[in-house]
């Protein structure tokens, strides 16, 4: 089979014999897909990489948890759910923001692991888990210990230096 499709960012046609596979034109360096190609299975669109690749399925990376945690709103959100389990009704007073904004923050602060949902009746109930924040505490304190005693042996070594 043999398909004729014009590149982005050129005007001519080129022909793409045999299949529909990525494959670079003369004069370009990027690989491109003629149009309607199907993606090969397993793979990922350009731009966007597997945030869990090399992760026993259920474990979060601790980058993504430092990523949830990074923004102020769900930060909010954590500290609310500190003292009491509660609907998304309720954690949305007090913000400017809407209830389906809020419900896309608990979604990542429940795919990191920082928080859990449960049904109860019509509502769904979010809790903090506790465990997930303990395990970036070791994860702390383990670099704070390696930092530690990394700044020990260069203040040891200015010591000994002329």
């Amino acid at each position: 089979m043999t398909e004729r499709h014009t590149v982005p960012g050129t005007s001519a046609p080129h022909t793409v014999p045999g299949t529909s596979a990525p494959h670079t034109v003369p004069g370009t360096s990027t690989p491109h897909s003629a149009p309607g190609a199907l993606a090969r299975p397993g793979r990922q669109r350009p731009g966007r990489p597997s945030k869990h690749r090399g992760l026993a399925p259920g474990m979060v990376a601790t980058a993504d948890r430092f990523a949830a945690l990074a923004d102020g709103t769900r930060r909010h959100l954590l500290e609310q759910l500190a003292a009491a389990d509660r609907p998304v009704s309720e954690l949305v007073t007090g913000l400017d923001i809407s209830q389906a904004a809020v419900s896309q923050h608990l979604r990542i602060l429940r795919e990191a692991g920082l928080v859990a949902a449960r049904k109860q009746g019509r509502h769904r109930y979010y809790q903090l888990r506790p465990a997930a924040l303990t395990e970036l505490r070791e994860w702390l304190d383990e670099l704070e210990q390696f930092w530690h005693a990394r700044l020990i042996a260069l203040d040891d070594y200015l010591r000994e230096a002329p």
